[in-house]
């Protein structure tokens, strides 16, 4: 440090990371927002416990909220965590909902494109439901036609 000696700081990813290990997730989220970096905002997110989303959510300052809502954005679209990335998302418009309504004009694109997002991950899922249960109900009748037929050699 400066005059201090010992270790120079961290470059700021490093430091993100370090602190997510140490458990500081709303000082790694605030690193990775104030460096505009997707990338150190999404690792800083994945390494906060479901527990603490809200709290760190909390913690995130309207200026910054756009850069956040627009990762989370493209994170519900690509990530194989959605149910998590789905409670970062609650979390968030449960922290600054008013806000953002307040403010809707300045959140309109990031606000939009986590809207498609969802809707095309709600879309995905309901085709693998839909996928699934026509699997299952196969399944059933095949089964079904199976028992009739040993019911009918045992008889």
């Amino acid at each position: 440090g400066a005059g201090g000696g010992g270790a120079p700081p961290a470059p700021p990813p490093a430091a993100a990371a370090a602190a997510t290990a140490d458990g500081r997730h709303g000082a790694a989220l605030a690193v990775g927002l104030h460096l505009n970096e997707p990338a150190v905002v999404r690792a800083a997110a994945e390494g906060t416990p479901v527990g603490s989303i809200a709290l760190v959510a909390r913690s995130v300052g309207p200026g910054r909220l756009g850069a956040l809502l627009g990762t989370l954005a493209a994170a519900v679209g690509e990530s194989p965590h959605v149910e998590f990335y789905l409670r970062w998302c609650l979390e968030v418009l449960r922290a600054h909902g008013g806000h953002l309504r307040g403010e809707r004009a300045r959140y309109a694109v990031p606000l939009r494109a986590l809207h498609r997002a969802v809707g095309a991950r709600h879309d995905d899922l309901r085709r693998i439901c839909d996928e699934n249960a026509y699997d299952l109900a196969f399944i059933e009748q095949q089964l079904q036609l199976g028992l009739a037929a040993c019911d009918k050699t045992n008889d």
